[in-house]
């Protein structure tokens, strides 16, 4: 065999082996899609409470489930990292991620708020990623954002222990860990 015939025999394997490669990722997260899409919150298409608060322009860095901080769901319209906007009313709290469609979580579905230094994609200083805590059915999911410093967090902690905000029986404390 001449060293050409060897180049793209070696060139032709290199390109099935990625090929292979990008054909599993992309399985994989059709895959984790379709699992996300379970799910997806059912709730309204938009809030129709009084807006307790609106946080515009955080980072919104992934949703996990509450016992498995490392392995992402792919919630549709929380796939994806990005820059959010977070709005809090009487009847639930909406995410708005830049580029996806909005998600509106009924406040019934809302277990907290917790603060975490790590989660899939971004691991932080101390206390440095506010989670809120939500549930799907049978499933407790954390969506973590990376909020301005003190007056965010602060904001939104008290947005979601609001007289108004329906979410959180009293029995269920809000959490900061």
């Amino acid at each position: 065999m001449t060293t050409d015939t060897k180049l793209l025999l070696f060139t032709i394997a290199i390109g099935l082996l990625l090929i292979l490669v990008f054909l599993g990722m992309f399985f994989a997260w059709r895959k984790r899609s379709r699992h996300g899409a379970r799910l997806a919150p059912a709730g309204r298409a938009a809030l129709t409470g009084e807006v307790l608060l609106t946080l515009d322009r955080i980072l919104y860095v992934a949703t996990t489930p509450k016992d498995a901080r490392l392995d992402r769901v792919a919630v549709p319209g929380l796939r994806y990292r990005g820059y959010a906007s977070l709005t809090v009313a009487t009847d639930g709290v909406q995410i708005q991620v830049t580029g996806e469609h909005p998600v509106v979580i009924p406040a019934a579905q809302v277990t907290g708020l917790e603060s975490g230094q790590l989660t899939i994609d971004k691991a932080v200083e101390r206390n440095g990623l506010a989670m809120l805590g939500w549930r799907s059915g049978d499933t407790e999911l954390l969506s973590a954002f990376r909020l301005p410093e003190g007056s965010g967090r602060t904001a939104l902690r008290e947005a979601l222990s609001h007289p108004n905000f329906s979410a959180i029986p009293a029995s269920t404390p809000h959490q900061e860990a």
